[in-house]
């Protein structure tokens, strides 16, 4: 009987969150409307089929950015062509994680540079919004300048809804604000955008993996001594 190392066993297991994203869109730094210091501010989709329902997905924002980007983003939304709010949702998407800032809510509302901006549902422009502290001035979002910035959502579209690809044009606003609170600019593409990437694995996954083949390895070469 042969034997599967546990190391590659873990491997197969680990959760698919962090698997290859069926739809990958980044809006920085090549649209106009990304500020100075942004160097991604992108969308990936990746299938939950720890499901029984093919339109759930893991939905991941990340900004990545130098020490020239605005002090602070405080709310970003997205849509995606031909699903309406709140009906194209089966539910409404949950902030699962967050690498930075607190008291993050989401809503179905664009986002503006007005105070009430993205503080409560509208379902203005099919977009869905998540703001830190909405209502709270004080609370001025996540430190971004030189940082790296992950939002992990879950989304369950609607059985209506076709299934996401990677040719699903999906769109990302952000924005951004100074150290003291002030507008610092708008992400605000013209237009939905797709642009396909190589997936780098996550650390993890490839400590799993050597791991893995080591024990391979091992298990080969003691064959080959016996």
């Amino acid at each position: 009987m042969r034997f599967i190392p546990a190391a590659l066993l873990v491997l197969l297991l680990a959760p698919n969150a962090d698997a290859t994203p069926i739809l990958y869109a980044n809006f920085c730094p090549g649209n106009v409307s990304c500020p100075t210091g942004i160097l991604e501010a992108s969308l990936s989709f990746t299938e939950n089929t720890g499901t029984a329902d093919v339109n759930d997905y893991f939905l991941d924002v990340l900004f990545r950015s130098t020490a020239a980007a605005p002090a602070f983003v405080d709310e970003f939304s997205w849509t995606i062509s031909g699903v309406s709010t709140p009906g194209g949702y089966e539910t409404a998407p949950i902030l699962q994680s967050a690498s930075g800032g607190s008291g993050w809510q989401v809503f179905y509302d664009n986002i503006s540079a007005s105070a009430a901006s993205c503080t409560s549902s509208t379902n203005a422009s099919n977009e869905v919004c998540v703001q830190s502290g909405p209502g709270n001035p004080a609370n001025i979002g996540a430190p971004l300048a030189g940082q790296n910035l992950l939002f992990r959502l879950i989304v369950n579209l609607s059985a209506t809804t076709a299934p996401l690809t990677g040719t699903t044009p999906v769109n990302l606003r952000a924005q951004f604000l100074d150290s003291q609170g002030d507008n610092a600019g708008i992400l605000s593409p013209s237009s939905n955008t797709v642009n396909s990437v190589t997936v780098i694995p996550e650390p993890t996954t490839l400590l799993l993996l050597g791991v893995g083949l080591l024990g391979v390895g091992r298990r080969y070469r003691r064959g080959r001594l016996q």
